[in-house]
């Protein structure tokens, strides 16, 4: 993947650590402001940015060093950044400190002592800007064109950036975390897509959200109600059988028959 075209972090719930900073800094309470996206001179990548999801509010630091990829919500430690970059349900992690550094750097500290030197990314100004995010507890998988050969072998994202020069087509699949369902993509705002798995032509600016929600999809006589039809998520062979219906009376003063779930959902609504 072409690390100056899209930088993706992993958002994922906070398990951190607390402790003193190690950047010589007093432990001081203060507010962080340094944000952004961020890059080294060997080509490596940080990204400090403020999450303001309900439940997880919070600094969520990134980075790409090398051909491993981190990303997590972390603490304000007195004047730095300070946490574990792997998630809990991944194995390991990586525990690092962030601080200011210069008028505009960062200096990220590894707890083994690797240190990495970070200016601001200069993005280089592109006529079409496309950002893919989430909302709610869930990721997506990233591919090339219209093929389903995952980017980086599977790994999950939550937030890609696009800056193009020229339109490009890119395949997501959303994956809703254990415990939640996915609900739909939006394109700027708006319904995009019921179905998890999307194939866009980048030929816009336009920014794509996976929309996720907590819950398992609701069961009714064997049929799931929150699935989109479709040849991934096909109706069950005796779905007639399944199906049951009410009867009503409509705004003309009709008697017509329609599907219960669907009437009891219209009832709650009104």
């Amino acid at each position: 993947m072409n690390k100056n075209i899209i930088f993706a972090i992993l958002f994922v719930t906070a398990s951190v650590l607390f402790a003193l900073p190690v950047c010589g800094q007093d432990a001081l309470t203060t507010t962080w402001t340094r944000e952004g996206y961020f890059t080294d001179e060997f080509g490596n990548f940080l990204s400090v940015t403020y999450s303001d999801l309900e439940g997880y509010e919070g600094w969520m630091v990134g980075c790409i060093l090398g051909e491993e990829m981190y990303g997590d919500l972390v603490e304000e430690v007195g004047d730095t950044l300070y946490g574990d970059l792997v998630p809990d349900y991944e194995e390991g992690e990586f525990i690092v400190t962030v601080c200011e550094e210069g008028e505009d750097g960062l200096l990220l500290i590894t707890e083994s002592g690797d240190t990495f030197h970070f200016v601001p990314w200069e993005i280089e100004e592109a006529s079409i800007s496309v950002t893919v995010n989430t909302e709610g507890m869930g990721s997506y998988l990233l591919a090339d064109g219209e093929s389903t050969e995952w980017a980086d072998d599977g790994f999950p994202f939550s937030s890609s950036v696009f800056n193009l020069n020229e339109p490009e087509i890119h395949t997501f699949f959303a994956q809703p975390w254990e415990g939640c369902s996915f609900i739909k993509w939006t394109k700027d705002g708006m319904d995009y897509s019921y179905d998890p798995q999307i194939t866009v032509e980048m030929n816009e600016s336009a920014d794509f959200v996976a929309v996720f929600d907590w819950g398992l999809p609701v069961e009714e006589e064997g049929i799931n109600y929150l699935v989109l039809v479709n040849k991934l998520n096909p109706l069950p062979d005796d779905w007639e059988d399944k199906l049951e219906t009410v009867h009503m009376t409509n705004s003309l003063g009709d008697d017509v028959e329609v599907e219960k779930f669907a009437y009891e959902a219209y009832l709650r609504l009104k």
